[in-house]
């Protein structure tokens, strides 16, 4: 009897033992990892410019885009009308210049204001490397496009361009257009002032004339006299 108690006690020894053991090997819970928040990848896009605004590259904001608007057609036929006579050589665009914008006004043409103007249009070089530049404008009654001509040559700004400016300049006028050409000379073996003045006295057809500007404008925006520069005055038409 005796054994038989001393075998069940061992027995229930090891089932305690071997219950405990089992205790001890399983693994300890885990806390379960916060989920990682994730980023607001809006903060990271590009700001977008405010609907019904119009941005530039340097942040700025306003409306006026020199060829947001069609050019003039009477003007920009003349334009095709010289090319016709003459190929630059070079690719140009023409553009309506937009003549509320004093900034625009004066960059293009040289005037401080478009008192004097009811339209005016711009051909320059595609590449801004290239000093290259045509402008025709339509002078409001009254004025004298002669004279409006060689104020455009006064107030113009020949070095406007990125590291190139133009040293070939002719102005002209036909009626009540009034016209200014700038070339860099080192585009002489495709185009000169003198080629596109010719061309447009041919184009503008009878009193139309060109001429050597006796003073132009400058990068500082002071006038200097002109010494000739690279063409001689162009004929009238007759």
């Amino acid at each position: 009897m005796k054994k038989v108690l001393a075998l069940l006690c061992a027995a229930a020894l090891a089932a305690s033992l071997a219950a405990c053991g089992g205790e001890a090997s399983s693994p300890a819970a885990t806390a379960t990892p916060e989920p990682t928040p994730t980023p607001d990848v809006s903060a990271d896009e590009p700001a977008v410019p405010e609907e019904g605004g119009s941005g530039d590259a340097t942040g700025e904001t306003g409306t006026s885009d020199p060829a947001a608007a069609e050019p003039d057609a009477e003007l920009s036929a003349l334009v095709d009308s010289i090319y016709t006579e003459f190929e630059p050589g070079i690719m140009a665009f023409t553009n309506a210049i937009d003549l509320s914008d004093a900034s625009w006004v004066k960059y293009y043409t040289g005037l401080d204001d478009a008192s004097q103007l009811e339209a005016a249009v711009a051909s320059e070089a595609a590449i801004g490397s290239q000093a290259y530049s045509l402008v025709l404008v339509r002078v409001a009654e009254g004025a004298d496009a002669a004279a409006v001509a060689d104020q455009m040559a006064a107030g113009i700004n020949p070095a406007k361009w990125i590291c190139v400016q133009a040293d070939d300049i002719q102005v002209g006028a036909a009626g009540n257009v009034a016209m200014l050409v700038m070339v860099d000379s080192a585009l002489a073996e495709s185009v000169t002032a003198a080629n596109i003045a010719d061309a447009f006295v041919a184009a503008a057809g009878e009193g139309a004339s060109c001429w050597v500007p006796e003073t132009v404008g400058s990068a500082g925006g002071d006038a200097s006299v002109n010494d000739g520069g690279a063409a001689d005055d162009v004929t009238p038409a007759e």
